[in-house]
């Protein structure tokens, strides 16, 4: 069966492999479902993912995998909050975790956020999630070192530190303004030898749950419900799929190649952005592209480039590898263009001199400045 991870600080993938043979992904972020979803999974894994420095993995995305028949389950970061809001519509929670999220006794994001370092360095981590502060204190009681009423005051103190400045020496450094010195001292000896934090024995967990799912061939999952296709995730999935055209014009194109149209690769690479940031504006001012339009501006395009007839065209778009859902994305694209250009006209225009004047740099360079 084809299994995929969303993997990051929570549990080094060399480990995770021993548990589960899977294809283990970085961090999940928003549309990484959904472009999942092109290479047709039977069960998708959600440990970490991002949050802050790009936006979050979005729960429709979610839904829309669960619709389509896949598997979905979460634990111990990002996996267990989005399994705590999803489980009654089939995405499956594993771990303690999530059961503190499912229950209610806990809330805030910031719980199993952490500061770690890129992918690059392993993913290692800066900080210390709140879940763990909160497992170890319990721990820490359970085994005779400090008093329950140290450990509130102890996990009072985490959680009020910024996500990211959440480290044990800070929060120990903290908590010995108050005293009990003795009892922090022991409470740091315990933390060195204390392991593996909770959020990494929820991750092995739901990696075990996989492991015991996937063995037993499952079926697809049905659901009892339909993903209303809204604006805003039509506009997620067009972007996805522009992205991955994109993409693969990028890795078959180099500067000389580009030169072939009379233009160099950075002029390209600027109409791209062009149609980008169309594509955004339009969705933020709720602007659509009727079929009408469309039409329309497909057959402006064929008659300025000579495609006259529709075998014409099929014979272009095999040729420079295109499809017609690519194309029929582009063409879209420049009616958003166009439309938005009738919109800020007026700006444009009041835009237009400064432009010349700033372009004639290069004329005067040449010419030799004084």
């Amino acid at each position: 069966m084809r299994v995929y991870v969303f993997l990051g600080p929570s549990l080094p993938v060399q480990q995770a492999r021993r548990y589960l043979d899977a294809t283990y992904l970085p961090p999940v972020q928003q549309g990484d479902v959904l472009r999942l979803l092109a290479e047709r999974p039977d069960v998708i894994g959600i440990v970490d993912g991002y949050f802050d420095t790009v936006p979050s993995v979005w729960h429709k995305e979610i839904l829309v995998a669960l619709s389509s028949g896949v598997h979905v389950f979460g634990a111990a970061s990002m996996g267990a909050l989005r399994a705590a809001e999803l489980h009654r519509y089939g995405m499956v929670g594993v771990g303690e975790v999530f059961e503190w999220y499912r229950s209610g006794r806990l809330e805030d994001d910031d719980e199993v956020a952490i500061a770690h370092e890129p992918a690059e360095a392993g993913f290692r981590q800066a900080s210390v999630a709140m879940v763990d502060v909160r497992d170890a204190c319990r721990a820490a009681v359970a085994a005779g070192v400090i008093s329950a009423a140290l450990a509130e005051r102890v996990t009072a103190i985490a959680k009020q530190l910024y996500y990211a400045d959440r480290t044990y020496p800070r929060i120990l450094a903290i908590a010995r303004r108050a005293g009990d010195d003795a009892a922090l001292d022991g409470l740091e000896r315990f933390l060195a030898a204390y392991g593996p934090p909770l959020k990494q024995r929820d991750a092995v967990a739901l990696l075990e749950r996989i492991a015991a799912f996937v063995a037993d061939r499952p079926a697809p999952l049905r659901v009892p419900y339909r993903v209303e296709q809204t604006v805003f995730l039509d506009s997620l999935q067009q972007e996805i799929e522009q992205a991955h055209a994109t993409r693969l014009e990028a890795q078959a194109v180099d500067p000389d190649q580009a030169l072939r149209i009379g233009e160099t690769l950075p002029v390209v690479r600027k109409k791209v952005l062009l149609r980008l940031l169309a594509r955004h504006e339009a969705a933020r001012l709720g602007l659509e592209i009727t079929p009408d339009e469309l039409q329309e501006r497909a057959d402006r395009f064929r008659a300025e480039y000579g495609l006259l007839t529709a075998e014409d065209t099929a014979r272009w778009l095999v040729a420079e590898g295109l499809t017609v859902d690519v194309f029929t994305a582009l063409m879209r694209d420049f009616c958003l263009v166009e439309r938005l250009e009738q919109l800020y006209e007026r700006q444009i225009d009041q835009g237009v001199a400064d432009q010349i004047r700033v372009s004639t740099a290069r004329t005067l360079s040449a010419a030799g400045a004084p």
